[in-house]
């Protein structure tokens, strides 16, 4: 083709299919040859459904929810490709499978996804903590052309709930400066000020899609850890939740792990010198396997393992299946959380449980601040001595009740800022 090279050549009919298949879209609609389905929506999830997490499947839940709630009567849901594996979704009428990868290495990929696109009315991709390419930028950047294809495909397009760091990815940047007609709703006010610095693009401001979770029936393997909740209560013992992440605790390997964990069993230990009725639960939220052959799973097992050679007595396990409203269910019984993830912190903010977070990829701070509990941010470089673990976690303990009312004045508005992703 005129002297290019084979692969100019895709590239340059790749891009010219970008140009024709939302029109090849609109003139099917316009035909009548495609209907799109009445007040119908299609969401994207913000990474293929294998590398999901509990945090993942609580926001995609809340999504579904809240637009049937506004409406929808058709919500299904958009799979990365062929070979991505399904997850059971409550409120998701449909998984729908593309006929390629949504990376699209193969020509006729868009023409074949705007088709598909043609039969919703509206489009919403949920951005998360990966929209602005902190983890790599190949899965962001499908979601940005998806969304892309569907408002050029003239449906309302949105991206949901999303952080932005300090440090986003330029392509990331460059594929927004290409798109046209998108809303974006940004979950924080620092990720929202960050985001309309760095892209030049106006931003709502939301809070995460997960504050308008709705719990269902839960798993009969956590019984047995709802009835220890229950004797810890009766006891007026006092139950602190403990949530570690890889992440937040900046974990490489098993040794690594075992080491921070020792380190807060010896924390959590002078916590109990002063407050004797503590018990302490640890509560994993993310079942997905680590590159690193560890995960958050792990690391509360660890961790109960070491309390119960200490003075905590008797700890319930954790089954190896769970689902939102399990933790919901879970973390509402506790009098306090120390978290490492964001969607577990957000499970006890929900039900008005005093949290201190373990801060990572900057997106917590905003999140606290809605909530006026900047004070309950604990940085990365927070986290290496027991003394300041203890310290902080001895105030969470203290000063619950008072943290408590200060959410529980807040979390109105902090719901109705969730709800503003579908305005």
């Amino acid at each position: 083709m005129l002297g290019l090279t084979k692969r100019q050549a895709k590239g340059f009919v790749l891009t010219l299919e970008g140009i024709l298949a939302p029109l090849a879209s609109r003139i099917a609609k316009k035909a009548g040859l495609i209907l799109p389905k009445k007040n119908s929506a299609l969401i994207l999830p913000c990474c293929p459904q294998e590398q999901g997490s509990l945090g993942d499947l609580t926001a995609l839940e809340s999504i579904a929810h809240a637009l049937k709630e506004g409406g929808c009567e058709h919500v299904d849901l958009l799979r990365f490709g062929p070979d991505t594996s399904s997850v059971t979704i409550a409120g998701i009428d449909e998984q729908v499978t593309p006929p390629d990868d949504l990376r699209w290495h193969r020509i006729g990929g868009k023409f074949r996804l705007g088709l598909l696109l043609a039969n919703y009315e509206s489009y919403y991709a949920w951005g998360a903590d990966v929209i602005d390419g902190v983890y790599g930028s190949a899965v962001p950047l499908a979601i940005l052309r998806t969304v892309r294809l569907a408002s050029m495909t003239g449906l309302d397009a949105r991206i949901l709930g999303f952080s932005w760091s300090t440090a986003p990815a330029p392509a990331i940047c460059q594929e927004i400066d290409r798109l046209k007609h998108v809303a974006y709703c940004v979950r924080e006010p620092f990720s929202k000020a960050r985001f309309e610095k760095q892209t030049g693009r106006s931003a709502i401001q939301v809070a995460d899609v997960a504050f308008l979770f709705h719990p269902s029936e839960t798993s009969p393997g956590i019984q047995p850890i709802v009835r220890w909740l229950e004797e810890q209560s009766n006891s007026s013992n006092i139950v602190l939740g403990v949530n570690l992440s890889l992440f937040a605790l900046g974990i490489q390997n098993e040794a690594e792990a075992r080491g921070k964990v020792q380190m807060l069993a010896e924390a959590l230990d002078s916590v109990k010198a002063s407050i004797p009725n503590l018990k302490v639960l640890p509560v994993p939220h993310d079942i997905r396997e680590s590159s690193k052959n560890i995960g958050d799973a792990d690391l509360a097992e660890f961790l109960r393992l070491e309390l119960q050679e200490r003075s905590f007595g008797s700890i319930p396990s954790f089954p190896k299946s769970l689902c939102p409203s399990d933790v919901d269910c879970l973390v509402r019984r506790c009098d306090a959380v120390f978290a490492g993830r964001m969607h577990l912190s957000i499970a006890a903010l929900r039900n008005c449980v005093p949290v201190l977070c373990m801060t990572y990829q900057d997106k917590f701070e905003g999140m606290l601040k809605l909530f006026e509990l900047e004070d309950c941010a604990l940085r990365e470089d927070e986290c290496v001595s027991e003394t300041n673990i203890s310290k902080r976690i001895a105030n969470l303990i203290t000063e619950r009740d008072a943290l408590s009312a200060r959410i529980r004045n807040r979390l109105p508005y902090v719901k109705q800022l969730a709800e503003r992703n579908f305005i």
